[in-house]
């Protein structure tokens, strides 16, 4: 993908208020393009005067202000210069403030579509179908949200802009030059030019090399990361400390050896436009000498004006190779962040119209069924789960058992609203969900126990309503659904009770004070089915048994399904459903089932 199809699909991703922000941008860019031209025609005239101040006396500019205001104070010279200088200054301060505008407007511009994207990015995934998180990598999607956003804004956005501006000031101010010498001029740009191009062109397709290198081995070591940190005691107990440490050292070094590599690329249009500026300048005086037979009067004026505009020209041209080389380095970024974005808004189309609120409520007041269900993953070679047909009804304590890979998790994907069935219906009271809002308004009557839970550094209370602000945190609810998860003895043990810090992941707890604290969390939005996600399989015997006694202290009060691998956890549900390689192998009272 080029640079100019990136800009373009960039700038269709943005608002229509964006755009429009854009090309105001690009207009004042033109603007200040052509006030440096301004500026740097009345230094060279500036230089002029002092020089030959004499000539320019007589000259037809000079007789003409005079006569336009009646005055012969021009006429002297000091007051010429004095006049001209106050004027320089004032062009060249007026031109300085415009263009730190404009600057101040790109470095805000990039910013803020750098946050749009940012935002935009993590909100899709979030709406993204649960499928597609499947087939992700979390540490890619942290990756793009968190840290490669800045490319998409200051590397790109503003480097791209940054280009056009300087772009257009050096073709106006050659065009300026080529007016006022052609012959010269024409020398010049061509050298100028075709020295530019080559060193473009050679470098291009090194640091489009280099550049996807890059961005492989820096997902390479944030996944490296991701596994040290998150699993830093399997790390630590398995002695693997020195393997991993070893692996992304050298990773760190690969990275640093490529941007060495990116940066001298970089550098290199710098030095030799350098060097071809000063030569251009030593090669137009010896061209006007010897061959166009100039007088040095003519050809120091002259010069002045080649002077002052290689003064402007070449910092601009070493910057335009400096940003697009730079660009060249973050385009596989940009374009990793464009393809999740082509993919979010593709799902926003999609479920545009069936996510919109749904207008009537769902309750689940008698049964929730099953009919005739299929699911196949895609790209799987068979269905996880193959024509199940069950059904719920308001109250039950329901069993789920089967081995691995059976299609329990399946199955509560697609209870919970998550997976959406490739055949068959699912209904709650007759009320099939078929759309998008349908299973998002289910969701909200849901409480989901998973094996592992989340759980974030904050407080019992903040991790119980899974709120950030405290603010908006029930707590009279709060303790009752702790009591609710039997969470009252080790609550006492806590100081500041439901106000007590519980660390990242939970660490200042014990499993079996993890898992119900995922209980209380469950219980505290009011869910109308109660899910227990094989939430006691990583607990050891006597705080399974302890939190199995808290689940069934609940029957009669919820509706609960429970997966699960040991039979003991389902020993008490009202019936017990086994799955085996997809398909509902056999169902009816746990006596029967576990005879």
């Amino acid at each position: 993908m080029n640079l100019i199809n990136i800009f373009k699909k960039i700038h269709h991703a943005l608002p229509a208020k964006r755009r429009s922000q854009l090309w105001i941008i690009l207009c004042g860019m033109i603007c200040m393009s052509i006030g440096e031209t301004i500026v740097l025609g009345s230094i060279a005239f500036f230089a002029s005067v002092i020089s030959d101040t004499e000539r320019v006396l007589q000259s037809d500019y000079i007789l003409f202000v005079m006569n336009v205001f009646n005055s012969q104070w021009l006429s002297n010279s000091s007051n010429l210069i004095i006049c001209i200088s106050f004027v320089v200054v004032l062009l060249v301060a007026s031109k300085n403030g415009f263009k730190a505008l404009i600057s101040y407007w790109s470095i805000r511009y990039s910013a803020i579509v750098e946050a749009m994207f940012a935002g935009k990015l993590l909100s899709g995934f979030l709406q993204m179908p649960y499928e597609w998180h499947l087939s992700q990598n979390s540490a890619d999607l942290i990756l793009v949200t968190a840290n490669w956003r800045r490319f998409i804004g200051r590397s790109f956005i503003y480097s791209v802009l940054q280009t056009i501006a300087d772009s257009l000031m050096v073709t106006i101010l050659l065009i300026s030059l080529f007016v006022v010498q052609p012959i010269v001029s024409l020398i010049v740009i061509s050298i100028l030019g075709t020295t530019s191009f080559v060193l473009f062109t050679t470098v291009r397709r090194k640091l489009d090399r280099v550049a996807v290198k890059a961005r492989n081995y820096e997902q390479s070591l944030n996944k490296q990361a991701t596994k040290m940190i998150h699993g830093f005691k399997d790390v630590k107990i398995s002695g693997k400390q020195e393997l991993f440490n070893t692996k992304y050292t050298q990773t760190l070094f690969h990275i640093s050896k490529i941007q060495g590599t990116q940066r001298l690329i970089s550098g290199l249009p710098t030095w030799l436009l350098e060097s071809m500026g000063f030569f251009m300048i030593s090669f137009s005086i010896c061209y006007m000498l010897i061959f166009l037979d100039y007088s040095v009067a003519r050809v120091s004026g002259t010069i002045t004006l080649l002077a002052v505009t290689a003064w402007r020209v070449l910092p601009a041209m070493n910057r335009i190779l400096s940003q697009l080389t730079s660009i060249r380095n973050v385009i596989p970024y940009v374009e990793k962040i464009l393809n999740y974005y082509k993919e979010v808004e593709e799902n926003e189309s999609m479920n545009q119209a069936g996510c919109e609120p749904s207008i009537t409520d769902i309750e689940f007041k008698h049964e929730i069924q099953f009919q005739q269900i299929s699911f196949s993953y895609k790209n799987a070679r068979r269905f996880a789960l193959n024509q199940i047909s069950l059904s719920i009804n308001k109250g039950d304590v329901i069993g789920i058992i089967g081995a691995s890979g059976a299609g329990k998790s399946t199955f509560v994907d697609i209870i919970t609203g998550l997976l959406v069935p490739s055949h068959g219906k699912f209904l709650i009271d007759e009320l099939e969900l078929q759309s998008c809002s349908q299973r998002m308004t289910w969701m909200t009557k849901l409480g989901y126990v998973p094996q592992t839970p989340y759980i974030f550094d904050g407080t019992i209370a903040e991790n119980i309503a899974f709120e950030i602000d405290s603010k908006n945190i029930d707590t009279n609810h709060v303790l009752k659904c702790c009591h609710m998860a039997a969470m009252d003895d080790f609550l006492d043990e806590l100081p500041l009770g439901i106000d007590s810090y519980i660390g990242e992941r939970g660490v200042r707890l014990s499993g079996g004070q993890r898992q119900r604290v995922s209980i209380a969390r469950a219980l505290y939005q009011k869910p109308e089915l109660l899910i227990f996600d094989e939430a006691t399989s990583a607990l050891d015997n006597t705080n399974e048994k302890a939190i199995q006694n808290t689940i069934y202290s609940l029957r009669g009060k919820q509706t609960m399904i429970i997966v699960a691998h040991r039979l003991t956890t389902v020993a008490s549900c009202d019936i017990i459903y086994e799955f085996d390689q997809g398909e509902l192998r056999r169902w009816g009272r746990p006596e029967n089932i576990l005879e």
